[in-house]
């Protein structure tokens, strides 16, 4: 999880030098920010079993999302403002846009790095990596059951 935070939000921080004569900068810091993002949410959801019950997981689960969001919005607001009255600060609106992304990927960062310094350390479950891959197969073939058991879904995915 630290290792894809730190990727995406270093990558996000990096289109901060991104302009209209580096579009292969551009192009591959977004696609490094996204690949760090999505790939931290993996582990990120693989916390909760560890560290709510059960009967907690929904609220603890709903609380994460509602504060994420709310520190995404307050951010969004700060970079609305610099791109919004630009002139007010003295600055272009192509290095206020510039300055949200460097923003976003400091308070990525910043944030996520106070949360993983909070959560447990994680538990390898084996070393055996065959039987890893083994129970990823049964897990497959389990969802596969299931699916085959719901008609109007299949119908919906079309398979």
């Amino acid at each position: 999880l630290r290792f894809f935070m730190t990727l995406g939000s270093m990558a996000c921080s990096l289109l901060f030098f991104y302009g209209p004569d580096n579009l292969g900068l551009g192009i591959g810091a977004m696609v490094v920010a996204c690949i760090g993002y999505w790939s931290s949410l993996v582990f990120y959801n693989s916390y909760l079993p560890e560290i709510a019950a059960p009967e907690d997981r929904d609220r603890v689960s709903a609380r994460g999302f509602a504060f994420g969001y709310i520190g995404s919005v307050i951010l969004q607001v700060i970079c609305f403002v610099f791109l919004l009255m630009n002139d007010r600060f003295g600055i272009t609106k192509g290095f206020a846009s510039q300055l949200s992304f460097l923003l976003v990927g400091i308070w990525w960062f910043s944030f996520a790095t106070m949360a993983l310094n909070r959560l447990p350390a994680g538990k390898p479950i084996g070393t055996d990596q065959r039987h890893s891959l083994m129970h990823g197969y049964q897990e497959l073939r389990k969802v596969w059951s299931q699916l085959m058991q719901m008609p109007v879904l299949m119908q919906v995915l079309q398979v």
